[in-house]
C-alpha cells in the first residue's frame, strides 16, 4: 500500500504531500520537511515485500539503494539533482533528494514546441558539464534524456537538472533487466543494446546529442536497432529548416552508429559547436536541389568505412543537369556494407564539363576505345574529376583501395562529402561520362574481369530489369559472390583479388539497399557502357611466378631465407602486395598448382622433413585427437593450434617461440618449417582457428598427401581427476579463489552473490563500487577479505533467451576468462559455482557442458591449476553436472 498524504516519516522530519510517480520497483514521493521545504523522497514499492516472486531480491534492493546513494553523494553540481539524506522507516529504505521545482524537457518541447538553438544549447552544455562530473568518478549515467532532466522555475534562469541516474534498474529481473540494458529508444546508442559491449563517455555523449536532435526537431530520433536494420537517421533540418550546419553536423557527430566515431568525451563534443567550420559544404547547383524533399533521409551504414582522410576546398557540383527538384521521396541513404574510405585530397574539384549533361542521354553510346596506349586518365579531357589515385590503385592491384577510392569518386561527382548515396533519383541521373571512365579503369586492369559493365552484363544475363524483383537481385548477389542464400557478406569478407568472382568488383555501389542497386544497374545499361568482348575474364593461368630463388635457398640449405621467399610467393600468387595479408576467401581460391610446387620444393629439399603437406597431416591429427575428446566443436580451435604449435616445435609449454628461436636446421621438428606463412594471415574477423581450418582443408583438397605422423594422444582421465563436483555452500570453500556470479553492477543480487558478499563483509562491497561494473563473459578480481579464499573472482554470464543470441559464447567467455585470471594469480586451486542455471534460466545440461568443456580445456593446456571444483547448491544441478563428468562425452 502506496503512503497516503499526512504520512509522517523518520521522527517526524517528512510528511509525505503525494505519489509524484513509479518506476519498476521504486515509487517516488514529494515530501515537506519540519521546515516547510519540499523534497522528492524515494523508496521501494509494497510489492518488493510482499510479491513472493521479488521478496528473495529484498536484502538486494536495500543495497542498491544504499549504492545509488552513495552514487549521488559522490556527484555533486549544480546542475545535479542533489541528495539531502538517507533514512530507513521500518523496511523501506528511503533516499532524499532536493525537489525540482519545474518541468522537463519532455513536457516542455511538447508545450512550446521546437526550442531555439540559443536555448537548448543552454540546457545541453548545462547537462554536458554535468556529465563532465559524473564522468570523473568513473560513472556513467547511461539514461540522458529529455524527461530525465528538468528546467528549474528561477526567475527565467534556465537552469537545467539532471535527474535520475537509474543505476538500480539494471538490477531489476526478468523484463525490467532487459529494459535497462536496453536504454531507452531513440535516446541510447547501440551499444546499450548488446550484451557485450564497451562502453564510455561516448555512450553518454550519444544520448546527449539526441537529446539536443528532440529539442530542435520534437522530434524522438529513430532508435539504434532501427539504424541497424538500415533504416534511416533522419537530418534533424529536415524537421527544422532553421538548424544551423553547424549544430546539426554536431549532432550527427554526437550521434554515429558507431562509439569509435563519435567524439570520445562529452568536453571534445561541446568543443565541436564553436570549432565546427565550413567554407564551401553547401552544393550550388539549381537542379540538385533538396527543396520540399520532405522525406529525406540521411542514414548512416551498419558496417561503414574506416574513414582516414578527406579534403576537398572547393566541391561545389555545379553541373546543371543532375536535378533533382521536387523530390519528396528522395532517400538519400548510405549502402548497408560500405568499403573502406582512403585518403583524398583535391584544392579543385569542381565538376565544370558542359558534356555532363544527361538529358536525353538514354541512347547514348560511349564510343572511346577501351584501351588508349598511354594511361587512360590522361585521355579523359570530359571532366576535372581527378581518376588518377583510381589507376594507380588499379595498376598496383590494390583492389580494395580501389574499390574505396571508386565509391569517393562517385559521391564526389554527385556533390556528396559526407560519404552517404543519394537515392534513386539522383543516381538515375548519374553522368554517363564519369561511369564510363570509371568502368573503363576497372575493366582494364583487370583484364576484362571487373568493372560495372561486366556487372551489368551478369544482371542481364540473369533476367535483370528495371523493374526486377528482390529474388532476381539477390540471384545477382550470389553470382558475383556478395552474398549467399539471401545473407550478405559484410565488406570485409569480400575477395579482393584477383581471383574473386567475375564482377565482384567495384562493390561500393547498391549493396544491401535494392531499389537503390537495381536503378543503379539500369543506369548502365542506359548509359550504354558494353563489356569489352576480346578479353577474357579467366586469368587463372596468367600467373608467372618465379620459383627459383626458393629453389635455391632450399638447395643451399638457407631453411630461413627459404622460409621468407615462401611467404612472398604465396602474397603474390594471391595478388597481394609484401605488406598485405591473406583472407580465407584468397585461401579458399589459392591455386593447387601453386601450393602444390611450394609443398614440393619444401618435401624434396628437406628429406620430408618440412612442407605443407607434413604439416597438415600433423594438424589433422591432433584434430582427430581432440575430437575424440570433446567432439566436433568450433570452440575447440583454439587448443587444435596449440596443441599443433607444440607438436611442430613452435611453441613450448603454451608459450609461443619467437621468430629469431625457431630452429632453421634439419633437425628442426617435423613440420616445423615453413612458418612464416601463418602470420600472414587476416584473421581478426574469421574467428579463432577458422583460417588455419581452411588453409589446412585447402592443402588437403590439392591432394597433398605425404606420410602420417604419429601425435602422442593426452590421458582424458588425468583431467578429470583435476576435477571435482561437490553440493554445497561456495562461500565457505576453503580454496586459493571463488568465482562469483554476478551482474554487471557487480552488486549482491544472486544467491550465490549474496552468501559470498555476507561472508567477505563490507570491505568486499567497497572493492567492487570501485571496480564499477564487469562487461558479459568478463571476469574481475578482488581479494577474499573475510572468505577463506583468498581471492574472488568476478564473472558475469547473460540470460539464457533460446541459445542463439551469444548467451553460450559469453558463458563460455565467463569461465575462460576466469580462468585464465586465475592462472595470473597464482591460482592453484579455484571453485566455481554452477554458472547461469539459477536465475539467469540457462538450461541445466547445456550450462553443465559448457562449464566442464571449458575447464577440461584450460586445464588440457595448463598446468598450473591444480584443482577445479564445481559447488552445485541444487541437488538436480549437482546430479546433473556429476553425470555429465563421469559419462562418455567427456
Amino acid at each position: 500500500m502506496a503512503w497516503l498524504p499526512g504520512k509522517k516519516l523518520y521522527g517526524d522530519r517528512y510528511i509525505i504531500q503525494k505519489e509524484l510517480g513509479k518506476g519498476g520497483y521504486s515509487i517516488t514521493y514529494i515530501a515537506k520537511t519540519n521546515k516547510g521545504d519540499l523534497v522528492v523522497i524515494k523508496t521501494l514499492k509494497d510489492e518488493i515485500f510482499k510479491d513472493k516472486n521479488l521478496t528473495s531480491f529484498l536484502e538486494k534492493y536495500q543495497q542498491d539503494f544504499r549504492d545509488e546513494a552513495l552514487r549521488l553523494a559522490l556527484c555533486q553540481h549544480q546542475n545535479i539533482v542533489q541528495i539531502k539524506n538517507v533514512f530507513t522507516e521500518g523496511k523501506h529504505p528511503c533516499i532524499v533528494m532536493e525537489y525540482v521545482t519545474g518541468e522537463d524537457l519532455g513536457k516542455l518541447v511538447k508545450r512550446k514546441g521546437i526550442l531555439s538553438e540559443s536555448e537548448a544549447l543552454i540546457y545541453i552544455r548545462q547537462i554536458g558539464e554535468a556529465l563532465t562530473v559524473i564522468h570523473s568518478k568513473g560513472l556513467l549515467h547511461r539514461d540522458v534524456k529529455p524527461d530525465n532532466i528538468i528546467v528549474r522555475n528561477s526567475n527565467n534562469n534556465r537552469e537545467a537538472i539532471l535527474i535520475d541516474f537509474g543505476i538500480a534498474r539494471e538490477f531489476i529481473p526478468d523484463l525490467i533487466l532487459t529494459q535497462t540494458v536496453a536504454g531507452s529508444n531513440g535516446f541510447s546508442p547501440i551499444e546499450q543494446y548488446a550484451e557485450k559491449a564497451k562502453r564510455g563517455e561516448f555512450t553518454d555523449v550519444y544520448s546527449l546529442a539526441a537529446t539536443l536532435y528532440y529539442l530542435l526537431t520534437a522530434e524522438v530520433p529513430i532508435p539504434a536497432p532501427a539504424r541497424a536494420a538500415r533504416i534511416a537517421l533522419n537530418s534533424p533540418q529536415q524537421f527544422n529548416s532553421k538548424i544551423s550546419d553547424r549544430i546539426q553536423a554536431a549532432i550527427l557527430k554526437g550521434m554515429a552508429f558507431h562509439p569509435e566515431e563519435r567524439p570520445q568525451s562529452v568536453g571534445e563534443w561541446l568543443s565541436s559547436f564553436t570549432e565546427f567550420k565550413s567554407q564551401n559544404s553547401k552544393v550550388k547547383s539549381k537542379n540538385l536541389s533538396t527543396e520540399n524533399s520532405e522525406n529525406t533521409t540521411i542514414s548512416q551504414d551498419y558496417f561503414p568505412y574506416e574513414s582516414t582522410e578527406f579534403k576537398s576546398q572547393n566541391s561545389k557540383v555545379k553541373s546543371k543537369n543532375l536535378s533533382t527538384e521536387n523530390s519528396e521521396n528522395t532517400i538519400i541513404s548510405q549502402d548497408y556494407f560500405p568499403c573502406k574510405s582512403t585518403e583524398f585530397k583535391s584544392q579543385n574539384s569542381k565538376v565544370k564539363s558542359k558534356n555532363l549533361s544527361t538529358e536525353n542521354s538514354e541512347n547514348t553510346i560511349i564510343s572511346q576505345d577501351y584501351f588508349p596506349p598511354e594511361s587512360l586518365v590522361s585521355s579523359f579531357k570530359e571532366t576535372e574529376i581527378d581518376y588518377r589515385q583510381l589507376e594507380n590503385f588499379l595498376e598496383a592491384k590494390k583492389w580494395q583501395k580501389a574499390d574505396a577510392e571508386t565509391r569517393e569518386i562517385m559521391l564526389k561527382i554527385l556533390g556528396r562529402e559526407t560519404r552517404e548515396w543519394g537515392g534513386k533519383a539522383e543516381i538515375e541521373k548519374f553522368p554517363c561520362t564519369d561511369l564510363s571512365i570509371i568502368d573503363k579503369l576497372w575493366i582494364k586492369y583487370s583484364n576484362g574481369r571487373f568493372g560495372f559493365s561486366v556487372q551489368k552484363e551478369i544482371w542481364q544475363n540473369i533476367g535483370g530489369k528495371p523493374d526486377a524483383d528482390y529474388q532476381t537481385y539477390m540471384r545477382f548477389v550470389e553470382e558475383v559472390g556478395w552474398g549467399i542464400n539471401e545473407n550478405w557478406l559484410s565488406w570485409f569478407d569480400l575477395n579482393f583479388s584477383i581471383h574473386a568472382p567475375v564482377g565482384h568488383l567495384p562493390c561500393g555501389v547498391g549493396r544491401g539497399m535494392v531499389d537503390f542497386a537495381i536503378a543503379f544497374l539500369s543506369r548502365i545499361e542506359i548509359c550504354g557502357l558494353e563489356e569489352p568482348k576480346n578479353i577474357s575474364p579467366n586469368i587463372t593461368e596468367k600467373i608467372e611466378i618465379d620459383y627459383s630463388p626458393l629453389r635455391d635457398f632450399l638447395a643451399e640449405g638457407k631453411w630461413r631465407e627459404a622460409d621468407r621467399e615462401t611467404v612472398a610467393l604465396m602474397l603474390k600468387v594471391a595478388d597481394k602486395n609484401k605488406d598485405e595479408k591473406l583472407s580465407v576467401s584468397d585461401i579458399e581460391n589459392f591455386p593447387c598448382s601453386e601450393l602444390q610446387k611450394i609443398n614440393q620444393l619444401w618435401v624434396d629439399y628437406s628429406q620430408e622433413r618440412f612442407g605443407f603437406s607434413v604439416q597438415k597431416s600433423i594438424y589433422f591429427d591432433v584434430v582427430k585427437s581432440i575430437e575424440e575428446r570433446f567432439g566436433k566443436n568450433r570452440k575447440y580451435y583454439k587448443m587444435i593450434w596449440q596443441n599443433f604449435s607444440d607438436a611442430v616445435g613452435w611453441q613450448v609449454a603454451g608459450q609461443a617461440k619467437y621468430y629469431k628461436d625457431l630452429n632453421f636446421s634439419l633437425n628442426a621438428p617435423m613440420g616445423h618449417l615453413p612458418v612464416s606463412w601463418c602470420v600472414k594471415f587476416k584473421v581478426e574477423k574469421f574467428g579463432v582457428g577458422v583460417w588455419r581450418e581452411t588453409f589446412f582443408e585447402r592443402v588437403n583438397n590439392c591432394l597433398l598427401h605425404p606420410e602420417k605422423y604419429h601425435i602422442e594422444k593426452m590421458n582424458k582421465n588425468s583431467i578429470k581427476n583435476r576435477i571435482k563436483i561437490i553440493q554445497g555452500d561456495i562461500a565457505q570453500q576453503e580454496v586459493d579463489a571463488i568465482v562469483n556470479a554476478t551482474d554487471r553492477a557487480l552488486s549482491a543480487g544472486s544467491t550465490v552473490s549474496y552468501s559470498i558478499h555476507k561472508m567477505a563483509g563490507l570491505e568486499l562491497k567497497k572493492a567492487c563500487l570501485k571496480l564499477m561494473t564487469c562487461e558479459y563473459g568478463e571476469a574481475k578480481i578482488t581479494s577474499g577479505y573475510n572468505l577463506s579464499a583468498k581471492w574472488v573472482i568476478h564473472t558475469v554470464a547473460s540470460r539464457w533467451q533460446g541459445g542463439n543470441l551469444g548467451e553460450k559464447n559469453t558463458l563460455m567467455g565467463c569461465y575462460e576468462n576466469s580462468l585464465a585470471l586465475a592462472e595470473k594469480y597464482g591460482v592453484k586451486t579455484i571453485a566455481f559455482p554452477a554458472i547461469a542455471t539459477g536465475a539467469l534460466f540457462f538450461p541445466v545440461e547445456v550450462a553443465a557442458r559448457i562449464a566442464i568443456t571449458e575447464v577440461m580445456q584450460f586445464l588440457l593446456e595448463s598446468k598450473s591449476i591444480e584443482r577445479v571444483i564445481f559447488v552445485c547448491f541444487k541437488t538436480q544441478v549437482y546430479e546433473t553436472y556429476l553425470a555429465l563428468l563421469s559419462g562418455n562425452d567427456f
